[in-house]
């Protein structure tokens, strides 16, 4: 073996050892391996769905727009017909998950989705032209929907969702 050769295997050995992470992370990424648990509470919507063609009105007649370039998030409250004490629950507890947020409540509108007798303080928001998911309404209890500032909606939680996660993952979302 030549000075030559002997010189260029640490550096071939450097190039492997680089090359090594991404080429396992192609190989899991296009052989189909997903991780068993994420980090989230909510189910992450995929593909998300566009509120573009939604139109969006507040009870006082004003318009609102999903897509905003404050960085504003949107939390849909969509409840039962009738609403129980597990559904009043949720309904009690989600201004403290805002608050929660601290400086950053005030990056973060919820509103209900139907009328509800028992709750003034979110603002009721009537819906048209909206993704087919959100047009159901739970059996029972209450489900909430998460829009990003760009317009999509991205996560979902479902009847008897644990608030504290509900904070958790809007913890990391909006900072």
């Amino acid at each position: 073996m030549s000075e030559k050769e002997r010189s260029s295997w640490p550096l071939l050995l450097v190039l492997v050892l680089f090359m090594l992470p991404f080429a396992s992370a192609v190989w899991l990424r296009f052989g189909g391996w997903q991780p068993g648990q994420t980090r989230n509470f909510g189910e992450l919507l995929s593909p998300p769905l566009s509120m573009e063609g939604s139109r969006a009105e507040l009870d006082n007649a004003r318009e609102w727009v999903f897509v905003n370039q404050e960085h504003q998030w949107s939390l849909l409250v969509s409840s039962a017909e009738s609403c129980g004490a597990d559904c009043r629950a949720v309904f009690d507890i989600l201004p403290n998950v805002r608050k929660a947020l601290g400086r950053h409540a005030g990056r973060l509108h919820m509103f209900r989705l139907q009328d509800v007798a028992h709750t003034t303080e979110l603002p009721r928001l009537q819906l048209s032209r909206s993704p087919t998911q959100l047009q159901a309404r739970p059996a029972q209890g209450a489900e909430v929907w998460l829009v990003d500032p760009h317009g999509y909606l991205v996560m979902h939680y479902a009847v008897g969702f644990d608030p504290s996660g509900l904070r958790k993952d809007l913890s990391r979302l909006i900072r």
